[in-house]
């Protein structure tokens, strides 16, 4: 298998891993960013690689391959995607700098000026599940980072255009980055990226059965390891009729399922990166716990929540891939021949990539590209409007979302607390907060464990908040039978313990020795110069 898969994969790489890994090493030392590989794991055929900035332990990328050294160049390929297009990083540290950085292709425009430029786009694509664009006004309105525009190509007509790149950023997260040795080579990456994203929400959020590839005697041989490990396999038709997609879906012998998804103009090596994906950063011991239960309740969640639940479950799938399928999606067993598939058998990526825009075009889907290329790596965005959306936020996303720029000041400095306990509470008692999101998410401070702080949930948060606040009311209502005091007392240790940021007062901060700051700004100036 490891030779078939690799054949495959060596005619589509315009560079081999060495010298990708060269190249890349020179753009990095040329702007003094130190990096190293912190982990390596073996799993069969194939390997996982963490590789993190040196002086900022814990920010980094992972990458994966059929062998050790596409494993390296995939991880320095993902750092240099995420990388120079601002993303690695991210904008934590709110106290100190609130998103000052930006590239110098970017414009901000006037409020009116804005909506009356890109109301089309962000109504019909970025937005179209809120109904009171009054939230979305006054966004835009009062914080000028939403009416950041940044030129993209028009793959299709040929033409330059401006499109918000914030907002867009905002419900695409990092779906479309890609990063190659060419321009074909990125750019075959990143559609097929945001195909295979599309595909699974679609059939995520939809309900839908698919069916069983049928994929012949040479394949299923070629996969029989995975049988030989006590797992059960089938491939799954996830391409809608339209989109190069598969998903692989795995059950262990209690009945358990895990699904990854892969898309690529050629079958073989989208099942090979359902494969590679699904031992990324794990062990074969560590796949265990990533199985699912057939017998989920889903529907019953769906019932109570509603379509909170629909997004949140979707976007766990996206983010970490630990969201759960509708029974729905087991009930069909019919068999379609892989031959019927929208697969072809392309031999370069600008063969791929003349084939994929051709897709896009037949379906009348625009695909446009922005380009952080530096030097000789070629770095993009692929934004496909109607198929790159990741999170689709209704008014009570979005209005989450504007609560959260709220307490993000609040959460890097408690004491500067003044009437925050209510946005606390609100957060608590919301069914994405409680299932999805942790505080340290939301506030872009989860690669900075200085402290046990950044563990806390926001039910924590809210009594933290409602004692800074002196709401003696909220503390007896959640230590009934304590007085005032032995509460107070408590809190106060547990504080010392926690040891909360006091960003941007350095000098009265617990954190200070430990704080990244300085080297998050260094490394952030680099990526801008």
């Amino acid at each position: 298998m490891n030779r078939y898969l690799q054949d495959i994969n060596v005619t589509r790489k315009d560079r081999d891993p060495l010298s990708t890994i060269k190249v890349i090493k020179e753009e990095l030392k040329k702007r003094k960013v130190k990096t190293r590989i912190v982990k390596i794991l073996r799993t069969k055929h194939f390997y996982s690689v963490r590789l993190e900035l040196y002086n900022i332990p814990g920010v980094g990328v992972n990458g994966k391959g059929i062998n050790l050294r596409y494993a390296i160049a995939s991880a320095y390929s993902e750092f240099m995607e995420r990388f120079l297009s601002g993303f690695l990083l991210k904008a934590s540290y709110f106290n100190k700098d609130r998103d000052n950085f930006s590239f110098d292709d970017e414009l901000i425009c006037d409020s009116y000026i804005f909506w009356s430029e890109f109301n089309t786009i962000v109504d019909g694509y970025l937005f179209p599940n809120i109904k009171e664009r009054e939230y979305l006004w006054n966004a835009i309105k009062e914080d000028e980072k939403f009416r950041k525009k940044a030129p993209f190509y028009d793959l299709i007509s040929g033409q330059k255009i401006y499109l918000p790149i914030t907002l867009i950023n905002y419900v695409t997260h990092t779906n479309g980055l890609c990063a190659g040795n060419s321009a074909e080579e990125a750019l075959v990456q990143g559609i097929c990226e945001v195909l295979e994203r599309y595909c699974y929400r679609t059939i995520i959020t939809k309900k839908l059965s698919v069916p069983i590839i049928d994929v012949g005697q040479s394949l299923d041989e070629k996969l029989g390891w995975l049988k030989n490990w006590g797992y059960t396999y089938e491939l799954r038709d996830f391409s809608l009729g339209i989109f190069p997609v598969v998903g692989l879906v795995i059950y262990d012998k209690k009945g358990n399922y895990q699904i990854n998804v892969g898309a690529d103009p050629i079958f073989e090596i989208a099942v090979q990166r359902c494969i590679t994906e699904l031992f990324q950063g794990l062990s074969k011991r560590q796949l265990k716990y990533k199985f699912k239960p057939l017998n989920s309740c889903y529907e019953e969640y769906e019932e109570f929540y509603g379509s909170s639940f629909v997004n949140s479950n979707w976007m766990k799938c996206y983010v970490s891939n630990n969201g759960m399928v509708a029974p729905t999606f087991f009930l069909n067993t019919y068999s379609i021949l892989k031959d019927k598939l929208p697969f072809v058998n392309k031999k370069t990526n600008s063969e791929c990539l003349q084939y994929l825009i051709g897709v896009c075009q037949k379906e009348k889907y625009n695909i446009y590209v922005k380009e952080y290329t530096k030097d000789h790596f070629k770095v993009y965005r692929v934004y496909i409007p109607g198929l790159s959306e990741v999170d689709l936020l209704n008014d009570n996303d979005f209005a989450r979302r504007i609560l959260f720029e709220k307490l993000k000041e609040v959460y890097f400095n408690p004491w500067s607390i003044k009437k925050t306990v209510n946005e606390y509470r609100e957060c608590a008692m919301d069914i994405r907060c409680m299932i999805l999101q942790k505080p340290s998410n939301c506030f872009n401070a989860d690669n900075y464990r200085l402290s046990h702080y950044f563990d806390l949930d926001f039910k924590n948060l809210f009594i933290i908040s409602a004692y800074l606040s002196g709401e003696e009311s909220i503390l007896q209502r959640y230590y009934e039978g304590i007085s005032t005091k032995n509460i107070k007392k408590e809190i106060d240790k547990l504080m010392k313990y926690l040891k909360p940021p006091r960003c941007p007062n350095c000098n009265e901060c617990f954190l200070n020795r430990k704080c990244k700051y300085i080297e998050w700004k260094k490394v952030m100036e680099k990526i801008y110069y």
